[in-house]
């Protein structure tokens, strides 16, 4: 008669610590240098910081590492096509790697790409590394095939590629391949943006099977006293 109410305590246990737990929260977080570029920049009109200093978003600006992901991208925050707030690779350049110091350690889930009007990404890979060294160490997070950039239109929308995890990093590399028009043989970026916590991302599959044991446990126990 002994085992139920141990069996009913441990569920209760488990459901005030899994209540107890705070939710998972993710921020816009911006790089804060660019510590490697091989693709070039196409003139000092368009440099490699335009694609991490906002420069051409519209709208309410995010503060990176402090504001929600979430909620920054429910607003749709756009681009500006206009004036120099982009960047563009040397000319004849079709792919490179870019490397983003993140400026500490983040786990990173998302990548927002603000994909320019003119000749946008078609082809991106994105390695997460400790050091900024390009030949080891790193950890493949993901690859992505950006829609077609809008056509030189006033301004643009970002596109979210979910990377399938959370991994640590403090350097991220970016592989580009590719451009997306016949304007000219170059890459160009407006924006982008990471999605990024101080923890990595819980693994609710993992909490559900926990629960489940536990549920199991009780029953058997129960029937079986």
């Amino acid at each position: 008669m002994k085992s139920k109410p141990i069996s009913l305590g441990l569920l209760l246990l488990f459901l005030f610590l899994f209540a107890a737990t705070p939710s998972w929260a993710s921020y816009v977080l911006s790089p804060t240098d660019i510590v490697h570029n091989d693709a070039g920049t196409y003139g000092a009109s368009w440099p490699e910081i335009n694609m991490i200093n906002g420069s051409g978003l519209e709208g309410n600006p995010f503060t990176s590492g402090v504001t929600d992901w979430d909620t920054y991208f429910a607003g749709d925050p756009t681009h500006n096509t206009g004036g120099n707030y982009a960047w563009f690779s040397d000319a004849t350049n079709l792919n490179g790697t870019l490397t983003y110091d993140l400026g500490g350690t983040w786990f990173i889930d998302k990548i927002a790409l603000w994909n320019e009007s003119y000749a946008g990404v078609s082809h991106f890979e994105v390695w997460f590394d400790d050091d900024t060294d390009r030949s080891n160490g790193y950890v493949v997070g993901g690859t992505g095939n950006p829609a077609p950039a809008a056509d030189l239109v006033p301004s643009y929308s970002a596109e979210i590629f979910d990377l399938g995890g959370s991994f640590e990093a403090t350097y991220v590399h970016l592989h580009l391949t590719g451009f997306d028009k016949g304007w000219g043989e170059l890459i160009s970026i407006g924006e982008l943006a990471f999605s990024a916590s101080a923890t990595p991302a819980p693994a609710p599959p993992a909490v559900f099977l926990l629960f489940s044991g536990l549920l199991g446990l009780a029953s058997y126990r129960r029937f079986n006293r």
